[in-house]
């Protein structure tokens, strides 16, 4: 680490690895030298004085890449070694040992100052120092143009860099006193334009990371709820920023930038793609684009099309086709019954989410699905919504029973799913008749929040809240058996509906389709001109 740390500040690799120091840094030419034989085995090819410069070299290519690769070449492009960042302290004083001695100083004061013509390199020790626990203070100044080194051609005005050390943070000794640099706080928020790195803060349960000129110590978490409350203790964190998922135009504006350097087909239509992946993060927009790419290649085309895109929302959310599972003819039209009830109930209930596309395609799991997407993004759900989306999901279990006489495995997603829905509107969101507006916590052995008379009361209102869904859905179907006979046949001959195939359906059998606010508003007003509307 020392030996990086020297090649940082004075060394270059080109065919040779070569340290170059001061006539009167006697130490500091024994020292790299020990440090060559020991670790490499290897004495100086020759060394060199010009003027005040010593020159100590290496003729060895291997010996100058390795160099290379783990801290830079040339004076503007030097990093610290990217291991170094996980690496015990031990490593980084060493590292910062060796660099001091060929471009720093301490001054009588015991303050320790770098310098560097790479703010690269003086940013990334800035952030290693506090890692370790060491505030530091980065600053730039001029070179005056004229100087020369060795006794060379004059240079330019130069841009340089420092980063300083206050005594009592000298990483290399600390004096004993007050420490003079504050604690950073978090005073202001700045929205900076996009310059190549998308960073997901959904991604992870929790991660650490360093953010700033000045480095500060941040934690993203999508779930607070479960952290430790010493974790929370004032000062600790000096401020909280909330960060939602994106919206339709955020998300359009991220699958803009991943849609870069990608061929796309003159159908494509990102908008589109951005209307169908609420809930999306900014990591699945990008699975989303790579999974288009992969689909048209797949295929020996040049181009991504719309469609690609399309496929490819539902391989993010549900998996891959599975091809190889087939269906008998009894099982595709009870899957076809089951999608269609799903469908109908859906559309015509007036709080559920519009349907965009059904299917009878195994993925994943699933013998076949129905894509039911917010036309606009939702930050509230009513209680009548929730009530219309259990009664769309049962939609498919009632379905069946009606045409079958029987149920089957098939909805046991379902009733999953309605059955934690309609638990949470009973005890988080206070949407119950019988027991008001009171949230529950959650009961398990050990942590009984509530009795078991309460807890008898939450279970006969789930299931009153769920069977009620089900009647509601029953006579839908009831209503509107034409309509579901026509889906179901559809759906058995060509296994894939869209919402425009589907829509029309629905018209042929009296059943107006949920439309885009801009497209009832287009039906109202058709001869304002489109930017007064």
């Amino acid at each position: 680490m020392r030996l990086f740390g020297y090649y940082a500040a004075e060394g270059y690799a080109r065919k040779e690895l070569d340290f170059c120091f001061d006539a009167d840094e006697r130490e500091y030419h024994e020292d790299v030298i020990a440090l060559m034989q020991d670790i490499f085995g290897l004495e100086p090819d020759t060394v060199r004085r010009t003027g005040r410069a010593v020159n100590i070299i290496y003729y060895s290519k291997s010996l100058a890449a390795f160099f290379g690769h783990h801290v830079g070449l040339g004076s503007y492009q030097k990093h610290v070694p990217e291991f170094l960042f996980d690496a015990p302290r031990e490593f980084f004083i060493e590292f910062l040992r060796g660099y001091t001695r060929g471009d720093g100083s301490v001054d009588k004061r015991d303050r320790l100052v770098l310098t560097s013509v790479s703010r690269q390199l003086l940013l990334e020790l800035q952030w290693l120092s506090r890692m370790h626990g060491h505030q530091s203070h980065l600053w730039s100044y001029i070179v005056p143009a004229g100087r020369r080194i060795a006794g060379g051609k004059q240079l330019a005005e130069t841009t340089a860099w420092r980063l300083g050390y206050g005594k009592t943070q000298n990483p290399l000794g600390p004096a004993v006193g007050k420490a003079s640099i504050l604690r950073p706080k978090i005073t202001g928020l700045e929205r900076k334009p996009f310059n190549g790195y998308v960073y997901d803060f959904c991604g992870c349960d929790n991660e650490a990371f360093f953010g700033g000129t000045s480095p500060v110590l941040l934690h993203n978490t999508n779930r607070p709820d479960v952290l430790d409350p010493a974790l929370l203790r004032p000062g600790r964190f000096d401020r909280r920023v909330v960060i939602d998922l994106p919206d339709r135009k955020e998300r359009e504006e991220i699958l803009t930038i991943h849609a870069r350097k990608k061929p796309f087909g003159p159908d494509a239509n990102l908008a589109v793609v951005a209307e169908r992946t609420p809930g999306f993060s900014g990591a699945e927009l990008y699975s989303l684009m790579n999974e288009g790419a992969i689909l048209a290649a797949r295929e020996n085309r040049k181009e991504i099309t719309q469609y690609d895109l399309i496929r490819s929302i539902e391989k993010v959310m549900l998996g891959p086709e599975r091809k190889s599972h087939l269906l008998t003819r009894k099982e595709k039209e009870l899957t076809a019954y089951h999608e269609a009830g799903h469908a109908l109930v859906s559309s015509v209930l007036p709080n559920a989410d519009p349907v965009h596309k059904i299917s009878i395609i195994s993925r994943g799991r699933a013998a076949g699905y129905t894509l039911k997407l917010p036309f606009e993004d939702k930050k509230m759900q009513s209680k009548k919504q929730f009530l219309d989306d259990i009664a769309a999901t049962l939609g498919g279990y009632a379905a069946e029973e009606m045409k079958f006489d029987d149920v089957t495995t098939g909805p046991s997603n379902d009733l999953t799913v309605i059955t934690g829905l309609a638990r949470d509107m009973v005890t988080r969101y206070g949407m119950s008749k019988t027991l008001g507006p009171v949230a529950f916590g959650e009961r398990s052995l050990g942590n009984e929040p509530y009795s078991e008379e309460v807890a008898a009361k939450i279970d006969a209102e789930v299931s009153e809240i769920i069977e009620t869904a089900k009647k509601r859905a029953k006579e839908v179907l009831l209503a509107h058996q034409g309509a579901l006979e026509a889906i179901t046949k559809e759906l058995v001959e060509k296994e894939t509906l869209e919402r425009e195939a589907f829509e029309k359906i629905l018209i042929a059998h009296g059943i107006t389709p949920k439309a885009r606010e801009d497209e009832l508003v287009s039906s109202i007003l058709p001869d304002i001109p489109p930017i007064v509307r």
